[in-house]
């Protein structure tokens, strides 16, 4: 091995080491080491309900329940809110109103009308797998969206808050269930001489809600919506920090045709952000609080920055975000839709509003703020490419119904659209192979004149018919793209939350470092805090993909210098992967095993054909007399 290949294996050990050091992790994420997620416990009432469900109904459903209508919040003229329609009652108790739907439990208190509970139904903190996956989950294991007491849909006019002002319901109902295809209004108002009121539309088949405001007070005033209690990081209660693959908080902004993603994950910030604004969302590594402007308009957003909690020993915080759309409003009304819910391709892209674009939001804020300098505006470009890599994964489930056998597919689908570039190279290099020995020739033969080597050199490449500039890592460089993408998608992807494959039983989570059920937990009994850039976990998968790399570069490294890299490379690809998920270590092992195959029938093919046709070996000098006789007989 000479001194260069050293020196570039020396400084690979080094930005890996430094890459997944602890101490990067921690200043990048500033997350909290072996620290749950504090979760409220809401206990809903049981009475009084009202279920849409029930069949053969003989009392007519309350005012509460009307018929199916749209998102959009259809509401009063504002002359009829008269306040002599209000009954006016002082010290009333504040209550919660409680809607369930098919997608959703939503607490609204009455002090303030806010939303004080946003359970997404089907989420759950604890990842079950397998047949654990069919079972009914503990209502109090399910991901609450509001991490503070101070809720959402938060008002404010001219800069009064209404939080804690007390709100009347509109109907004596205080819980309804609803079913498939139905929907409700809630409406609320506030007491005084001039009532502000707020209504709530919620649908089964949608996480989406319509919140109007209105009120004589509402017009020719600067009416405040926001979502100040921040969001809930679903996966604190999962993962250690040895395993934790997700995303600090951001905030979106889009203005119709630019997102800008925002993190103030340094100290904490007030920031006002002026500008045509459609949307504003607040994410964590799974879901999303965004809050849509039913009509386009200038705007203020507030976002405010504060520390959750720190880990007792390093004194890294974790951020969260609150955030207000201020804007002027010429109507007594002002409408907006809510969405709460998970970063799910689909519910996201339903809206027609551009929220999927939330999705890969630390793409071009992080990676692709980097990828955008070195690689042609990939910030730009990348996002869309995720997007893709993950819209093709969920039509493939759809029809396959197995994410692993869906990475497979992905992998055959990438293999074959590389395949011409592949081959081409793979002949480039077994050719180059079976001519090494007589490139050792010439470089021993002309080791005094670099110039006549290389001119030798480069005419025995031409004569064995040997492309040199095509190299062999290049089908390698054309895979990147999928594979960061393949890697960011199941880090960000909901849809591969808790998501298994048949063949790979011990598996529990393809979106997650893979840990072997018996020997991870007795190798960190020996390792408490782990390895050096391997982590705290052992996984089969990585091992499997380190051993078919040794087998794949037997097959292609023949120079004697680069005989190190095939011991050398499997045992860092092994150190690399470790902590990645298990669904992106499929992805490269099955791409590994297929290039192995491949590479086997092009040996053999290309040896069929040499034994049929030899190769004639011309030197420079040769070449250039054979040049000479066929431009003399022109």
């Amino acid at each position: 091995m000479n001194r260069n290949t050293i020196l570039a294996l020396a400084l690979v050990l080094l930005v890996v080491a430094v890459f997944q050091s602890p101490q990067y992790t921690k200043f990048i994420y500033e997350t909290i080491l072996h620290q749950p997620v504090p979760m409220r416990t809401v206990t809903l009432p049981s009475a009084p309900v009202v279920d849409t469900n029930t069949a053969n109904a003989t009392t007519p459903a309350p005012a509460l329940v009307q018929a199916p209508t749209a998102i959009a919040p259809v509401v009063a003229p504002v002359e009829a809110l008269t306040d002599s329609a209000v009954p006016v009652s002082v010290g009333v108790q504040a209550e919660t109103l409680w809607v369930e739907t098919p997608r959703v439990i939503c607490g609204i208190s009455t002090e303030g009308a806010r939303i004080i509970c946003l359970k997404a139904k089907g989420y759950t903190y604890h990842v079950r797998g397998g047949k654990q996956a069919r079972l009914a989950p503990d209502p109090n294991d399910l991901i609450d969206l509001v991490y503070d007491s101070v809720g959402g849909a938060n008002l404010a006019l001219d800069a009064r808050s209404y939080d804690q002002e007390r709100f009347l319901p509109q109907d004596t109902v205080r819980r309804v269930v609803l079913g498939a295809g139905d929907s409700v209004r809630v409406r609320l108002m506030s007491q005084g001489a001039s009532p502000v009121w707020k209504e709530f539309v919620f649908r089964a088949d949608s996480y989406a809600i319509g919140l109007a405001v209105g009120g004589a007070r509402v017009a020719g005033h600067k009416v405040s919506v926001g979502w100040q209690s921040g969001i809930t990081e679903s996966e604190r209660r999962r993962l250690k920090i040895e395993q934790l693959t997700y995303d600090q908080r951001t905030i979106h902004l889009f203005d119709g045709k630019n997102i800008d993603h925002r993190q103030y994950a340094k100290k904490p910030t007030q920031d006002t952000i002026t500008g045509d604004y459609r949307w504003v969302a607040l994410s964590s590594k799974y879901f999303l609080c965004g809050i849509v402007a039913n009509q386009s308009g200038d705007a203020d957003v507030q976002v405010r920055s504060w520390k959750v909690a720190g880990d007792a020993t390093t004194k890294t915080p974790e951020f969260n975000y609150s955030v207000s759309v201020v804007r002027s409003c010429d109507d007594s009304v002002v409408n907006y839709t809510l969405y709460l819910g998970p970063s799910r391709l689909g519910d996201l892209s339903r809206l027609g509003v551009g929220l999927e674009r939330a999705l890969f939001g630390s793409v071009d804020g992080g990676f692709g703020y980097w990828a955008g300098f070195f690689f042609f505006r990939a910030d730009l470009w990348f996002p869309w490419i995720c997007q893709a890599v993950l819209w093709l994964l969920i039509q493939l489930q759809k029809g396959l119904l197995d994410f692993g056998i869906v990475i497979i597919t992905l992998t055959l689908i990438s293999k074959i659209i590389t395949f011409p570039l592949t081959h081409s190279s793979m002949k480039s290099m077994s050719r180059m192979k079976d001519v090494q020995p007589k490139v050792e020739a010439i470089r021993q033969r002309y080791k005094s004149n670099p110039q006549k080597m290389n001119a030798e050199i480069l005419a025995l490449y031409k004569s064995e018919g040997i492309n040199p500039f095509n190299p062999g890592c290049l089908p390698m460089i054309m895979q990147m793209p999928i594979f960061i993408a393949l890697f960011i998608v199941l880090r960000k992807a909901i849809e591969l939350r808790g998501a298994t494959t048949f063949f790979l039983p011990w598996v529990s989570d393809l979106s997650q470092p893979e840990a072997l059920p018996i020997i991870t937990p007795l190798f960190q009994m020996a390792f408490p805090n782990g390895l050096p850039m391997y982590g705290s976990t052992v996984g089969l998968l990585p091992i499997l993909m380190a051993a078919v790399t040794f087998v794949q570069n037997k097959m292609t490294i023949k120079d004697p210098n680069q005989k190190a890299m095939i011991y050398f490379f499997p045992v860092f690809m092994l150190v690399m992967f470790n902590s990645f998920s298990a669904g992106l270590v499929l992805y490269w092992t099955f791409s590994t095993i297929v290039g192995i195959v491949q590479q086997y029938f092009t040996e053999k093919y290309r040896k069929s054909r040499a034994a049929l046709a030899p190769a004639v070996v011309v030197t420079a000098s040769e070449a250039n007399r054979q040049k000479a006789r066929k431009r003399g007989r022109f």
